[in-house]
């Protein structure tokens, strides 16, 4: 019988609140965080910092993966302006087609880079 590899769930935001959601996966020393949310009770010019996630801020961390977004909502990567540009960001491609769009008309948007698109199967 072959034996299961361990991951590890750290919830860094999102679990005792509504919104503000991030999860970071780990597993045979590879990370991947799961949205990098903004608090649904922060006010729009609240300074809120990023999750604790090595690498996160500064990039050249070869353990992380990336992040993914989920869905275009400001509770799932509304933190993403904060994360270095060198960390690679994985979304629907719709959904960063609204994102980029909803910059112009508000402060909530943003115009993401992303390194690949997420695809239904």
């Amino acid at each position: 019988m072959k034996s299961a590899k361990a991951m590890r769930v750290r919830i860094h935001c999102g679990s005792h609140e509504i919104g503000g959601s991030c999860v970071e996966l780990e597993a045979q020393d590879h990370r991947l965080v799961l949205d990098i949310g903004r608090p649904l009770n922060a006010a729009l010019d609240e300074e809120v910092p990023l999750p604790a996630v090595e690498g996160l801020a500064s990039g050249g961390d070869p353990n992380l993966l990336g992040v993914v977004i989920s869905h275009g909502h400001p509770d799932h990567y509304g933190l993403m302006d904060q994360v270095s540009q060198d960390v690679p960001v994985y979304i629907g491609e719709a959904a960063a087609r609204i994102l980029s769009e909803a910059a112009f008309f508000s402060r909530t948007g943003l115009d993401l880079k992303p390194s690949g698109f997420l695809i239904d199967q």
